[in-house]
Protein backbone atom coordinates (compact mmCIF):
# COMPACT_ATOMS: atom_id res chain seq x y z
CA UNK A 1 0.00 0.00 0.00
CA UNK A 2 1.32 3.30 -0.81
CA UNK A 3 -0.22 6.91 -1.23
CA UNK A 4 0.00 9.63 -3.47
CA UNK A 5 2.27 12.41 -1.84
CA UNK A 6 0.60 15.98 -1.73
CA UNK A 7 2.25 18.06 -4.69
CA UNK A 8 5.46 20.17 -3.48
CA UNK A 9 3.34 23.46 -4.92
CA UNK A 10 0.61 22.70 -2.62
CA UNK A 11 2.42 21.50 0.35
CA UNK A 12 4.26 24.88 -0.15
CA UNK A 13 1.47 26.87 -0.23
CA UNK A 14 0.00 25.74 3.18
CA UNK A 15 3.60 25.41 5.23
CA UNK A 16 4.03 29.59 3.58
CA UNK A 17 0.32 30.36 5.16
CA UNK A 18 1.92 28.29 8.26
CA UNK A 19 4.97 29.97 9.21
CA UNK A 20 3.24 33.79 8.65
CA UNK A 21 0.83 32.92 11.63
CA UNK A 22 2.69 30.62 14.13
CA UNK A 23 6.05 30.60 16.08
CA UNK A 24 6.48 26.97 16.28
CA UNK A 25 5.24 24.12 14.28
CA UNK A 26 5.19 20.05 14.61
CA UNK A 27 4.19 18.07 11.54
CA UNK A 28 3.66 14.30 11.98
CA UNK A 29 3.11 12.44 9.22
CA UNK A 30 2.03 8.82 8.36
CA UNK A 31 5.42 6.47 7.50
CA UNK A 32 7.68 7.06 4.89
CA UNK A 33 7.04 3.74 3.86
CA UNK A 34 3.49 4.66 2.62
CA UNK A 35 3.65 8.44 1.38
CA UNK A 36 6.13 10.52 -0.41
CA UNK A 37 4.38 13.32 2.10
CA UNK A 38 6.86 13.25 4.48
CA UNK A 39 9.50 13.78 1.80
CA UNK A 40 7.77 16.58 0.48
CA UNK A 41 7.22 18.41 3.82
CA UNK A 42 11.11 18.00 4.39
CA UNK A 43 11.98 19.23 1.16
CA UNK A 44 9.28 22.09 1.79
CA UNK A 45 11.01 23.09 4.76
CA UNK A 46 14.40 22.74 3.62
CA UNK A 47 13.55 25.18 1.04
CA UNK A 48 11.05 27.90 2.36
CA UNK A 49 11.83 27.34 6.46
CA UNK A 50 13.35 30.21 8.34
CA UNK A 51 14.35 29.29 12.21
CA UNK A 52 14.42 33.16 12.85
CA UNK A 53 10.36 33.48 12.11
CA UNK A 54 9.29 30.09 13.43
CA UNK A 55 10.47 26.92 14.54
CA UNK A 56 9.50 24.00 12.03
CA UNK A 57 9.54 20.09 13.24
CA UNK A 58 8.56 17.44 10.22
CA UNK A 59 8.39 13.91 11.98
CA UNK A 60 8.11 10.68 10.28
CA UNK A 61 5.50 9.26 12.37
CA UNK A 62 6.58 5.36 11.16
CA UNK A 63 2.73 4.83 11.54
CA UNK A 64 -0.37 5.04 9.54
CA UNK A 65 -3.97 4.47 10.56
CA UNK A 66 -4.98 4.05 14.93
CA UNK A 67 -1.56 4.58 16.16
CA UNK A 68 -1.23 7.97 14.31
CA UNK A 69 -3.84 9.18 15.37
CA UNK A 70 -3.43 7.95 18.79
CA UNK A 71 0.26 10.13 18.33
CA UNK A 72 -1.38 12.92 17.52
CA UNK A 73 -3.74 13.04 19.93
CA UNK A 74 -1.13 12.57 22.47
CA UNK A 75 0.59 15.52 20.92
CA UNK A 76 -2.18 17.44 21.08
CA UNK A 77 -3.11 17.24 24.75
CA UNK A 78 0.42 17.90 25.25
CA UNK A 79 0.31 21.41 23.31
CA UNK A 80 -2.99 22.14 25.46
CA UNK A 81 -1.33 21.39 28.84
CA UNK A 82 1.63 24.00 28.00
CA UNK A 83 4.23 21.98 26.85
CA UNK A 84 6.97 23.47 24.95
CA UNK A 85 7.79 22.15 21.60
CA UNK A 86 10.46 19.96 22.48
CA UNK A 87 9.07 18.55 25.36
CA UNK A 88 5.96 17.27 23.05
CA UNK A 89 8.29 16.20 20.61
CA UNK A 90 9.77 13.58 23.28
CA UNK A 91 6.20 12.56 23.97
CA UNK A 92 5.44 11.61 20.53
CA UNK A 93 9.00 9.84 19.95
CA UNK A 94 8.16 8.07 23.10
CA UNK A 95 4.43 6.89 21.71
CA UNK A 96 6.46 6.06 18.41
CA UNK A 97 8.63 3.86 20.54
CA UNK A 98 6.24 1.83 22.78
CA UNK A 99 3.99 1.41 19.44
CA UNK A 100 3.75 -2.07 18.10
CA UNK A 101 1.95 -2.79 15.18
CA UNK A 102 0.11 -6.89 15.34
CA UNK A 103 -1.48 -7.65 11.53
CA UNK A 104 -4.78 -9.54 11.91
CA UNK A 105 -5.98 -11.02 8.59
CA UNK A 106 -9.64 -12.19 8.82
CA UNK A 107 -9.99 -14.05 5.40
CA UNK A 108 -6.96 -16.37 5.53
CA UNK A 109 -7.35 -19.62 5.49
CA UNK A 110 -5.64 -22.26 7.31
CA UNK A 111 -5.50 -25.38 5.38
CA UNK A 112 -6.72 -28.70 7.03
CA UNK A 113 -4.95 -31.83 7.10
CA UNK A 114 -6.84 -34.83 5.59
Amino acid sequence: MFTEAVPHEDYALEYLQWIQYYDEILIIHCSRHLSETYATAVNVNAEFGDPIKSKVEVIDSGLCSMSLGMVVIAAAKAMAKGKSLEEIIDVVTGIQQKNEVIPCYSHVKIPQKK
